[in-house]
């Protein structure tokens, strides 16, 4: 799951199941810290937590964040004798004065399906009401190396290229462009992303698709505080 978060303002819902016959020792693992928290599920059983964070001190897990702290991160889960298989998803999000709460939920999706060369992300806006983030993750945890990726910005209306910018990420960095449209094409209303893994000159050992997590979050408000808050998460589309 690309981005947990716990800031001032959000927090992090984390639920999961196993639908099999058998018990299954659940690992999820905070990429920042290397917090491991470990559950047995039993047959059918539901885990669910309502601050992931707050769990992770409740149980003195071994660098779990501070209450204050700031923390964007992936989660990384992993099954134990009797895994099969296992649905799993986090829900951010904020606590506003008033009581309501609104969010957006992240589904668990399996390694492998984050092979690929490229991937699109559909439905960028930015408007008087309506804003978006986009995120990238390196997951190449094999061969432990950087990874440059090319983003483009095609815009909705006329389907020409309205910006282009390349970003190198270390194994496991998250990167997030919030209000990406505004910063990276400005004007722009509705488009879309690729996000293209950059080969290296000369070396074919890069020439095979890397795994990595583009996705995008639509946000009700123009700018942080305005609006519900609510927001809708975009996966990335392999290509």
């Amino acid at each position: 799951m690309p981005n947990a978060v716990q800031t001032g303002r959000y927090a992090t819902e984390f639920v999961a199941t196993n639908p099999g016959v058998n018990p299954v020792t659940l690992r999820v693992t905070l990429v920042t810290t290397d917090t491991v928290l470990e559950e047995t599920l039993a047959p059918g059983a539901t885990f669910y937590v309502p601050d992931f964070f707050a769990e992770l001190r409740r149980r003195g897990l071994p660098h779990a964040p501070a209450a204050d702290a700031e923390v964007r991160s992936p989660l990384y889960l992993t099954g134990g004798a009797g895994f099969t298989r296992l649905y799993a998803g986090i829900r951010v999000f904020n606590a506003p004065s008033a009581g309501r709460s609104y969010g957006v939920f992240e589904p668990a999706v399996p390694w492998d399906a984050h092979y690929a060369f490229s991937a699109v992300v559909p439905d960028l806006r930015q408007d008087e009401r309506t804003r978006t983030n986009l995120g990238i993750v390196n997951l190449d945890v094999v061969n432990q190396s950087p990874m440059t990726f090319r983003v483009e910005i095609v815009d909705g209306e006329t389907g020409r290229l309205a910006a282009s910018t390349d970003v190198t990420l270390a194994v496991n960095e998250l990167r997030q462009f919030n209000a990406a449209l505004r910063d990276m094409a400005p004007g722009t209303k509705r488009a879309f992303a690729r996000v293209t893994y950059v080969l290296s000159a000369g070396n074919c050992g890069d020439c095979g698709a890397k795994p990595f997590v583009a996705y995008a979050v639509v946000n009700d408000g123009s700018e942080p505080g305005q609006g519900t808050g609510d927001g809708s998460f975009v996966p990335g589309i392999p290509e």
